[in-house]
């Protein structure tokens, strides 16, 4: 008995260890990263502070993904065409440069798209499923992470959250 205890303390433990800081990200300021892109810019997420941020995560080898991709693209076409002042930053993880790029070729990705710099994921610990779809306001505030596939309604629901 006195195991079974010991055990459930251990895990408990380490659920309150994880869990805190995943949820402790929406409110909380996005950090700051700098994406390296296939099309040989850099994006600073503080440079794009006074726009609506939608960091989505993402893989070559992911349904969800790739399923997702037409809706963020109409969304974020027709966003930048009435004016909005919002930006996409795709950051390719767990993937290979070669994959994602080709990727990134194969669909016309339209914004900031590159792979994961060292540490991103310590940066950004909720990104652990493809697509993550974390949604950053004009101050830098986190507004919104979740994960799974995302239609445009629902993108654009979720971006409604930064305002």
């Amino acid at each position: 008995m006195r195991r079974y205890q010991l055990l459930c303390l251990a895990l408990l433990a380490g659920l309150s260890i994880h869990l805190p800081a995943m949820a402790q990200q929406v409110g909380a300021p996005a950090p700051d990263f700098t994406l390296e892109t296939f099309d040989g810019r850099k994006v600073t997420l503080s440079d794009l502070k006074g726009k609506d941020v939608c960091i989505m995560t993402w893989a070559s080898w992911c349904p969800y993904c790739k399923a997702s991709l037409p809706g963020l693209h109409e969304y974020y076409q027709d966003a930048k065409k009435s004016g909005k002042a919002i930006e996409v930053v795709a950051v390719a993880i767990r993937d290979t440069p070669e994959k994602a790029r080709k990727a990134y070729a194969d669909y016309a990705m339209p914004y900031p798209t590159g792979i994961e710099s060292p540490g991103f994921e310590k940066l950004y610990p909720a990104v652990r499923n493809t697509p993550t779809w974390v949604i950053v306001d004009k101050t830098g505030i986190v507004r919104e992470i979740s994960a799974g596939r995302a239609s445009r309604s629902e993108i654009e629901a979720m971006m409604k959250k930064a305002q």
